[in-house]
């Protein structure tokens, strides 16, 4: 099974089966390992399917969607393990993975990206980041990032109906060939066509994953949800 990432804040909702229909339709969007040769798959990858959508912790809404993530590709360089479930990797570091979640309706997908953008989803995603948290080498546990800030992003590609966001902060106990605390960005992109919500979340540190590869992993998915003619 591939990595279940929710874009955005979160959900405490169970995994679900989706329809086989569901599963090749979204498998036919998110990205694959050939759209990001220069990155690697993610060892130990989790379920892909999740009843949820973009903001499944932050609203008492049950959407009863479902929603189907790539894996995630990232740079692997000497990976090493920094406290409970937070892998760091030396520096420069980036990674990327896509989501697909199958509305019910359009104008439920055009509301839940609406509300993605929102101040409310700005402010969630800021508390969810501030609670990841790593050891020190004295066993003390810290913040994995601080001094997080929020806020939009226009979109990469302007002719499309593209809204984003941006999480940006210090990593508190800087990892191996790092200088300093150095600066860790994420990025998360999203659109939609027909009934489907696709977003597109990136990493990077100490600067933000590269706007030329987010454009382009940006049109590989939305060309290919127009191919379906959603």
């Amino acid at each position: 099974m591939t990595s279940a990432l929710i874009a955005g804040c979160g959900s405490g909702s169970h995994p679900q089966r989706a329809s086989a229909g569901a599963l090749a339709l979204a498998n036919a969007i998110n990205l694959r390992a050939s759209d990001v040769p220069e990155l690697e798959p993610r060892r130990n990858p989790r379920k892909l399917e999740v009843r949820s959508g973009p903001l499944a912790g932050c609203d008492a809404r049950q959407l009863g969607v479902i929603g189907v993530s790539s894996r995630t590709f990232a740079i692997r360089r000497n990976e090493r393990r920094e406290g409970a479930g937070v892998t760091l990797t030396l520096y420069p570091f980036a990674r990327v993975s896509s989501t697909v979640y199958l509305m019910g309706s359009g104008t439920q997908a055009i509301g839940e990206l609406a509300a993605y953008a929102s101040e409310k989803a700005r402010a969630c995603t800021k508390r969810l980041e501030e609670r990841f948290t790593t050891r020190n080498e004295a066993g003390k546990t810290k913040p994995f990032v601080t001094q997080v800030e929020v806020f939009p992003l226009p979109s990469p590609l302007p002719a499309l109906p593209i809204r984003g966001l941006r999480r940006a902060g210090h990593v508190a106990i800087a990892p191996g060939g790092a200088h300093g605390r150095p600066n860790f960005y994420s990025e998360q992109f999203g659109f939609v066509l027909g009934r489907v919500l696709v977003i597109l979340d990136t990493a990077g540190s100490p600067n933000p994953f590269r706007v030329a590869t987010e454009r382009r992993l940006l049109s590989l998915p939305y060309s290919r949800a127009k191919a379906h003619k959603l």
